[in-house]
């Protein structure tokens, strides 16, 4: 069941599944939440598949699933896994994957893996644990 509030220039939905004991919150402008469990959208045009507990800040987020993603950069992707995480200078990273794995510079990519950092630009991790790109 979906219930829209306008609030001043802004839409707040509350998004409530059938059969579900959770919610998904979209505060984003023209953003959606498709499925999953508390998930939380706050940045324009983004998008969350499923998953559960994942948060969207930014413009032209994406989560498509997992669990406690966060993304913070725009145009940034995180699809699936455990923890994966953008930040705010993390324009156009992606993280597919694995447990914890951060992506701090514009076109960083991590694929898998624990613990890894992509911390520069165009870096690029293929899984493994506690890697660290920071090259350009």
């Amino acid at each position: 069941m979906l219930h829209k509030i306008m609030l001043g220039l802004c839409w707040l939905s509350l998004f409530v599944f059938e059969g579900a004991s959770s919610t998904n919150l979209n505060q984003g402008f023209q953003a959606d939440i498709a499925g999953g469990q508390l998930n939380t959208i706050y940045g324009p045009h983004s998008f969350i598949g499923g998953g559960y507990a994942n948060v969207i800040y930014s413009y032209m987020g994406t989560v498509t699933g997992g669990r406690d993603a966060e993304v913070r950069g725009k145009w940034a992707f995180v699809g699936g896994g455990i923890g994966g995480s953008s930040t705010e200078e993390a324009l156009f990273s992606v993280v597919v994957g694995g447990h914890s794995n951060v992506a701090k510079a514009q076109f960083a990519n991590i694929v898998g893996g624990l613990l890894n950092t992509a911390s520069g630009e165009h870096g690029i991790i293929g899984g493994g644990e506690d890697n660290i790109a920071s090259g350009a």
